[in-house]
């Protein structure tokens, strides 16, 4: 199921990404993930099967354009982020001095470069960025290499996602794509593996 998921993250991020919305392309944007869900939940990972349709119902309404798509899949990647602290608080071991320091200041930095421009959506914004940095915090604070990248490509795709969102840097759709699903499925390999 990796592996469909994988090629469908492909044709997506190949074909359809920068393409007119339509149903198809929402469909597109949400199996890879989903797929990934499926997955989790077959082999009994209930709360990583939770997580990753979080996130996929997440891709579902930022497939769509205007606030209230954007809010509800802010709101979903949220929640995920917290089943994803959750499932990683038990791997907990101690967070490298070096990685906490960045990602406290990446966390600081956004009332620079991103909360001035996010308008009406600033308190969301500043919720989540608050919650995927305890998840990079969570996935650094033990040693499986699969998920401290995982969460490193998921917050580097969110930094893209913001810098397109709310400063118009052009073309960011295409590695923002490819970090965020390298992203899950580090996170998916990584949790499936403990």
């Amino acid at each position: 199921m990796t592996l469909i998921s994988g090629a469908l993250a492909l044709v997506y991020g190949i074909w359809l990404i920068d393409g007119p919305q339509s149903w198809h392309r929402s469909v597109a944007k949400t199996l890879p993930v989903a797929l990934l869900a499926l997955a989790a939940f077959f082999y009994g990972f209930w709360g990583l099967a939770l997580a990753l349709a979080l996130s996929a119902l997440g891709d579902w309404c930022l497939s769509f354009e205007g606030e209230k798509p954007f809010l509800a899949g802010l709101v979903s990647f949220a929640l995920a982020h917290v089943l994803f602290v959750v499932l990683l608080l038990p791997l907990w071991q101690g967070v490298p001095w070096g990685m906490g320091l960045i990602l406290g200041a990446v966390a600081l930095s956004t009332f620079v470069w991103l909360l001035p421009y996010a308008g009406a959506l600033k308190l969301p914004v500043l919720v989540y960025v608050l919650l995927i940095c305890a998840m990079g915090i969570a996935a650094w604070a033990q040693s499986n290499g699969l998920i401290r990248a995982g969460a490193s490509a998921f917050i580097l795709s969110d930094f893209l996602l913001a810098l397109g969102v709310f400063r118009q840097v052009p073309h960011t759709s295409r590695p923002l794509w490819a970090l965020y699903w390298a992203g899950q499925a580090l996170l998916f390999a990584g949790l499936m593996s403990q």
